[in-house]
């Protein structure tokens, strides 16, 4: 059996690939309602954990605690390291596993082993989250088939949906806006009659949807209500039940209720939703221009928040065409993606600049070498060969949105894995930082760097001492606790 998932920050959804149908997972809830979501929740006591609707079954019990959008803690998760205090890989592993255990329990899906499955990522997600993502739906039971980008996901969707529609029209360059529980991202691909390719792809890691639902919880606070786990839900509530027509936002907790003009939570929020529009803006200027892009594409849950399609609209007009499934659009794109019958192709490239700093002029200076570039193609390779000045080398990963004009790197920058390689044979079981001493160039061995990034975004290093032949290979990650 072929899956979508989007694993979502508040919201994990499931599509099916059903002879060309694509439909969305529905799952029973401890009301005996059915829903198209399994809530990423984890609730913990002692050393008893929960995850989905075993957690939510006991929100109301006060020996929980309860830990939402923890999606957002894989941006900077290490494989060692720990979220909340569990291990990153158990506590992926325990929610994939009960992902499962929903499908086959809950769901009105019936299961066919293998469970195999595209997930999804968001697209600015370093290649530490693609790691962990892939290893945790794999340790959860799942065979995983393909990872892409969300919004590139959702691009597919589109194109299954309108194609046969618009494809007659000059309809090349489809911009996605994706604003989900805890991220946005925002991606723009060329569609053909043959495929799809991502052309850029740029986004903002930690705003979604809990920034708005923190917002009416701090206007709620002020207006004397209290109890924050419990009014946080209530306020993500009331926020998903807007519509254009809302004008008070009524939050009742316990015997107190409080009534919020709309109007000044939308003021309020609008400052998050400005920031996605410089995204947007940026997107499109990268691309050509306005002009370029037929159609803005919106999906993601935190999309339905009423101010989110007013700024849209506002800015391009027509143009907007907002998902019939918005909170399942990636979801069923990745059912589309994982579906051996379907015929789209998917070219996907880098949504950042990866490279190492390097030094120069013996030493005395430094440069950053620019590996893979920000929208070339997967997978890729890169071979760097050269005489070390130095015994041993100290190597300093990165990753940046963009590469100024001095080639160096600018916008967010992430730090990756520093390793360490000796050169010189003597050290090779024993390099560290305070060993390194000059070489002469002239007399150093010849050594070789591969770099492979495969079509999911993972990055390996092999480097080798040509002369000696001998190497080492790493994995590398990005840097995290």
């Amino acid at each position: 059996m072929r899956l979508g998932i989007d694993f979502g920050t508040t919201r994990t959804i499931v599509a099916v690939a059903d002879r060309g149908n694509y439909p969305v997972a529905s799952f029973e809830n401890n009301h005996g309602d059915f829903q198209e979501w399994v809530p990423s929740l984890i609730a913990i006591r002692g050393n008893e954990r929960r995850y989905g609707f075993d957690a939510a079954a006991v929100t109301q019990d006060p020996e929980w605690t309860f830990y939402r959008s923890f999606k957002r803690f894989l941006s900077h998760a290490s494989p060692n390291g720990t979220i909340f205090g569990i291990p990153v890989f158990l506590l992926l592993r325990e929610f994939f596993t009960s992902l499962r255990s929903a499908l086959e329990n809950r769901s009105n899906i019936h299961i066919d082993e293998p469970l195999e499955a595209a997930i999804g990522v968001p697209a600015n997600s370093n290649s530490n989250q693609r790691f962990l993502t892939m290893e945790g739906f794999r340790s959860g039971g799942f065979t995983v088939v393909g990872l892409l980008d969300e919004p590139a996901a959702a691009g597919i969707e589109y194109a299954h949906a309108y194609r046969n529609k618009d494809m007659n029209r000059k309809r090349e360059n489809l911009l996605v806006y994706d604003l989900g529980g805890g991220t946005f991202d925002c991606s723009v691909i060329r569609l053909s009659d043959a495929g799809h390719s991502v052309l850029w792809s740029s986004g903002i890691s930690k705003l979604g949807g809990d920034d708005f639902d923190s917002i009416l919880f701090e206007m709620a606070e002020a207006a004397g209500l209290a109890d924050q786990d419990r009014l946080l839900e209530v306020c993500r509530i009331a926020k998903e039940r807007l519509n254009p027509n809302s004008r008070k936002i009524l939050l009742t907790l316990g015997n107190r209720e409080i009534a919020i003009p709309v109007d000044e939570f939308y003021k309020r929020s609008q400052s998050l939703i400005d920031r996605t529009m410089e995204v947007v803006e940026s997107t499109v200027a990268r691309i050509g221009g306005e002009e370029t892009i037929s159609c803005v594409y919106v999906c993601g849950g935190a999309s339905e928040f009423p101010p989110v399609a007013r700024t849209l609209r506002t800015r391009f007009g027509r143009r907007v065409r907002k998902s019939a499934y918005a909170h399942a659009a990636a979801a069923i794109g990745l059912a589309i993606a994982a579906d051996s019958r379907s015929d789209l192709q998917l070219e996907r490239g880098f949504t950042r600049n990866f490279g190492v700093w390097r030094e120069s002029e013996g030493g005395r200076a430094a440069y950053f070498d620019t590996l893979f570039t920000k929208g070339s193609s997967l997978p890729a390779r890169q071979v760097r060969r050269y005489h070390p000045a130095h015994n041993i080398g100290h190597f300093r990963y990165l990753e940046c949105d963009e590469i100024d004009a001095t080639l160096r790197p600018t916008g967010d920058i992430a730090p990756w894995d520093e390793i360490l390689f000796a050169f010189d044979p003597q050290f090779k079981h024993t390099a560290n930082p305070a060993s390194v001493q000059p070489m002469n160039p002239d007399a150093s061995p010849l050594v070789e760097e591969v770099y492979d990034c495969d079509e999911n975004g993972i990055i390996q290093v092999t480097v080798r001492n040509v002369n000696e032949d001998y190497e080492c290979h790493y994995s590398l990650r990005r840097s995290g606790n």
